[in-house]
């Protein structure tokens, strides 16, 4: 048993001791970040600062048909990726029904931001996968009426968008178009939030 112990150990030492001394020879290569984890950048001497990466804002009407709160996640100076929910549900304003609409959505969105500064440009495209649903009672003849659909709408967004480069405030307003099985609708949206 102890012969064994000796042999396995007189290998490991034989093994580690040659594998120090080459890899201690090798030059050491520093790490370099990754510009899309690094706050800064660097070129030569010269510090360049990149934008804030992550927003969080809430917006009204849009993407979400009345609100929304998203998360913005800046993987280039100028592309963003966006996530929200939206979940809410109000009195039928139709005047056949007495009862309640429902809606709760995802608005998944790239956007492309133009420009150096905080303003900016920002055109988009993406999907709204969502679930919308209507109860109540047909006012006329008194009978129930229900009914739920999960649909994908299409959806762009061609508006201005200021967003510091070192974070702060946010404001977005645009024109949003939505693309469902009614055809093309066209909505609003403004956005107040934070950058960071």
């Amino acid at each position: 048993m102890k012969t064994r112990t000796r042999i396995v150990l007189l290998i490991l030492i034989l093994f580690y001791i040659p594998s120090t001394v080459i890899l201690g020879q090798q030059e050491q290569k520093p790490i370099q970040p990754s510009p899309l984890i690094a706050d800064t950048l660097y070129r030569g001497e010269q510090e360049i600062f990149s934008p804030s990466r992550s927003a969080i804002y809430v917006e009204l009407l849009g993407q979400g048909l009345l609100y929304s709160v998203n998360y913005d996640y800046r993987i280039t100076d100028h592309l963003s990726l966006r996530a929200g929910f939206s979940t809410w549900t109000i009195p039928s304003i139709f005047g056949l029904v007495d009862g309640e609409i429902s809606f709760t959505g995802f608005p998944i969105m790239l956007n492309y931001l133009t420009g150096e500064g905080s303003s900016h440009l920002e055109l988009g495209a993406g999907i709204i996968p969502a679930n919308a649903s209507v109860t109540g009672r047909e006012i006329f003849f008194g009978s129930d009426v229900s009914g739920s659909e999960t649909l994908i709408l299409g959806t762009a967004t061609i508006g201005y968008r200021l967003q510091p480069r070192d974070g702060g405030f946010l404001f977005r307003v645009g024109l949003v178009p939505l693309l469902g099985s009614g055809g093309l609708k066209f909505s609003t949206g403004l956005s107040l939030g934070a950058a960071f």
